[in-house]
């Protein structure tokens, strides 16, 4: 699996053979068979970072998926509709829609699927990144392999971690992928379902324990000083040489307050000394070095603790001297929503880079610049975006034949609608209707 680099990973085909071979080698290592005499169908799209893969898969027809004693990956599968099910261990569940059934390293497991659609979320963990953090959390060796029951998570740890999931995908698409708040959102997933739902090591999660007062006023310490050394709580427990499990609760009750909310705000200190004193990076550099973008919740967050904004800080700063830079903060500019509001309001028309600058009043270049670094995305691939956004509900929610469609969004063509949301979804307008109609 990919280390600190992203790497995608794309299968649209109607080949048994090659979809057996992708889920095997490139995939969970599972083994896929086709239960329906016509074949199958598969399109999955995925990334992976860090240890962790993410895949979106929509399959149609029935199939089953089998695991083998051994492997080297954990995985989630969150299952989009219901129907599917599955055994381990002597027992069977089936999945009802939206449940996250977790599937562990050992012991032969078995899904099937006999409906004619199955589509599911995939969260694949690499075995030693899941043992390290268990390790690192109860405080002590791991003896066994860490195995789940095998049952979906309860309802309220699968709403939570849905959400997760699909936040950590939003950053696998950004270029860099931010690396501080990803890290932390991966810890974040990993005790969710270790604290959350039963396994071999519920008994030991379950003790009370805190780790003494010394030891967390030194861990305070550390990440008030330098969050960015200090990531997360597993590696300052790591330095201490304690359990993360009672670091976290020695938190707790001494502050009151989560580590979740500890690391935040001591990263937002330590962006507003740098707004307010550094010299040679820009206003968005600055933000991102921190684990931060240009959103309305950074915003909010940055003005409810320091009583203004990030950009009436950084215009204090006697080492800013770029005019264009004052001006760009002076905005506190890439607002999300009012940018959308007026693309909405255009897309059947031609929406041009000079359209976009007009509007936020900026020259082209710094709204090229802008938008790479609130959204990752370049003025058109944002509005693109919009556009194929639009397009899919109109297909999934109304009956316009694709042509009136494209044009509505301005595609111009019903050619060049469906070449872009193949590249983009990749499935073509046809596909994506029909493939609605069947939830």
């Amino acid at each position: 699996m990919a280390g600190h680099q992203i790497v995608k990973s794309r299968l649209d085909s109607d080949d048994a053979g090659e979809i057996a071979s992708f889920i095997k080698s490139g995939y969970a290592d599972n083994q896929f068979t086709p239960l329906s005499a016509s074949g199958s169908s598969c399109a999955m799209i995925g990334s992976a970072w860090d240890g962790v893969a993410i895949y979106d898969v929509i399959q149609e027809k029935p199939f089953s998926l089998s695991w083998e004693d051994s492997r080297s990956n954990y995985l989630f599968m969150h299952c989009k509709q219901a129907g599917p099910t599955f055994s381990s261990q002597g027992k069977s569940v089936q999945c009802g829609a939206n449940d996250v059934m977790p599937i562990s390293i050992s012991g032969k497991s078995a899904l099937v699927n006999k409906q004619e659609r199955g589509d599911r979320t995939s969260v694949i963990i690499d075995a030693a990144t899941l043992t390290s953090f268990v390790a690192q959390w109860i405080g002590r060796p791991v003896v066994m392999p860490l195995a789940f029951d095998p049952r979906p998570l309860s309802q309220e740890t699968a709403v939570q971690w849905n959400a997760a999931t699909d936040c950590l995908q939003q950053m696998m698409l950004m270029d860099p992928v931010p690396g501080i708040a990803a890290q932390a959102l991966i810890e974040h997933m990993l005790k969710m379902v270790l604290t959350g739902h039963a396994s071999n090591y519920s008994e030991i999660l379950s003790s009370d324990r805190y780790v003494n007062e010394q030891l967390v006023r030194s861990a305070l310490n550390m990440i008030a000083t330098d969050p960015l050394q200090w990531r997360t709580l597993g590696m300052v427990a790591h330095e201490l040489a304690c359990a993360t499990d009672g670091l976290e609760k020695g938190i707790k009750r001494l502050t009151g307050r989560s580590a979740i909310e500890i690391f935040h705000e001591a990263r937002l200190d330590c962006v507003n000394r740098a707004l307010l004193k550094e010299d040679g990076m820009g206003f968005i550099e600055t933000l991102h070095v921190y684990g931060f973008s240009l959103s309305e919740r950074f915003i909010f967050d940055y003005i409810r603790r320091f009583g203004e904004s990030p950009g009436a800080t950084y215009r204090r700063n006697p080492n800013v001297e770029d005019v264009i830079s004052r001006a760009s903060v002076e905005r506190d500019a890439m607002c999300e929503q009012a940018i959308n509001e007026y693309i909405d309001a255009s897309l059947g028309e031609r929406i041009s880079l000079s359209d976009l600058a007009r509007h936020l009043e900026m020259t082209e270049q710094t709204t090229i610049t802008a938008f790479k670094e609130s959204f990752s995305r370049t003025p058109m691939q944002y509005v693109i975006e919009r556009r194929l956004e639009r397009a899919r509900h109109l297909l999934c929610h109304t009956s316009n034949s694709i042509i009136s469609i494209a044009l509505e969004c301005g595609f111009g063509t019903q050619s060049y609608l469906t070449s872009t949301m193949k590249k983009y979804y990749g499935v073509t307008p046809r596909r994506m209707r029909i493939n609605h109609e069947r939830k």
